[in-house]
């Protein structure tokens, strides 16, 4: 199945999107250990684990967005944060 290549395009988009979320919840996270709030610094790393599984496919998500472009013969295209 060959995605029409504005929903490329756009899967693309929300994939670095989510990379740049988890990018900032990491660095959030970093934040929160340093003053001393474990708990949200745990937190933001539960949620940071979250969206890389929800991308990557780890653990029992068989729905996540690489795998999609996967079927589609499609390549997923990953841009560093900004």
């Amino acid at each position: 199945m060959k995605l029409h290549p504005d929903i490329e395009k756009a899967i693309n988009k929300q994939i670095n999107h989510e990379f740049i979320s988890a990018y900032a919840y990491l660095a959030m996270a970093g934040w929160f250990e340093h003053k001393s709030l474990n708990g949200f610094a745990a937190w933001m790393k539960k949620t940071v684990n979250d969206m890389i599984a929800k991308l990557t496919l780890a653990g029992d998500n068989a729905n996540g967005l690489f795998l999609l472009d996967q079927q589609a013969g499609e390549r997923a295209t990953v841009k560093p944060p900004a």
